[in-house]
């Protein structure tokens, strides 16, 4: 990767995600990036984005491929509540650390991590 490519962000309801996770990054044909973060409110929308932002970039970097992300979040991880915490999942090292980014943004707002947490249960795919 010699640099970012131009990236495409929408927000929309978490019922249009293309499985049950706030927020969802893959790489178009023309080699731009797409990240989709499910509705919630303006600063949980924001700790989503930055978290995924980090995370696309560094699994590039440490050569994780997105594709493999997939396959274990739609496979094995698909019935856990957050699959890139498990320790099988092929990006859990740089998911840990993207939530790190994710867990300042709520503190640097004077929020509550366990209230906008909690706050993930209430959203409702499909």
């Amino acid at each position: 990767m010699k640099h970012i490519p131009t990236i495409r962000i929408k927000v929309i309801p978490h019922s249009e995600q293309a499985y049950d996770t706030p927020g969802n990054y893959w790489e178009t044909k023309n080699g731009n990036w797409e990240v989709r973060i499910s509705q919630m409110n303006p600063v949980s929308e924001l700790a989503v984005l930055e978290h995924e932002l980090y995370e696309m970039v560094k699994t590039i970097l440490d050569g994780v491929k997105w594709s493999d992300i997939d396959k274990f979040d739609m496979g094995e991880g698909k019935d856990m509540d957050d699959p890139g915490s498990s320790p099988k999942a092929p990006y859990h090292a740089q998911h840990m650390e993207a939530l790190k980014i994710e867990r300042q943004i709520i503190k640097n707002v004077k929020g509550d991590w366990n209230r906008y947490d909690q706050g993930f249960s209430k959203l409702k795919y499909k």
